[in-house]
């Protein structure tokens, strides 16, 4: 049974560091992975980087919660999400 990785990315800056673990997962070919994609990836305003992302793979969950920048949004964004994640 192949073991199974979930990346989960909220920040545009923050999937870059997921690149070079991806690229050896795939070089591997032993692990199953999905990388779940939320907030900032998919805001026009922070440049809908989700198209960075599938350029990486095609395997990608993406959560569509309300994308609003506030502060009061955004600490209901990381509480919606956590409990979301802990689904997964």
């Amino acid at each position: 049974m192949q073991k199974k990785i979930y990346f989960f990315t909220w920040k545009r800056d923050g999937f870059s560091h997921f690149v070079p673990i991806i690229r050896e997962l795939k070089r591997q070919n032993k692990v199953l992975f999905k990388i779940i994609a939320d907030n900032m990836h998919l805001s026009n305003f922070f440049g809908k980087t989700i198209k960075e992302i599938s350029k990486y793979t095609k395997n990608i969950q993406v959560k569509r919660l309300n994308i609003e920048d506030s502060v009061k949004n955004r600490i209901e964004k990381i509480t919606q999400t956590t409990l979301e994640i802990s689904k997964i």
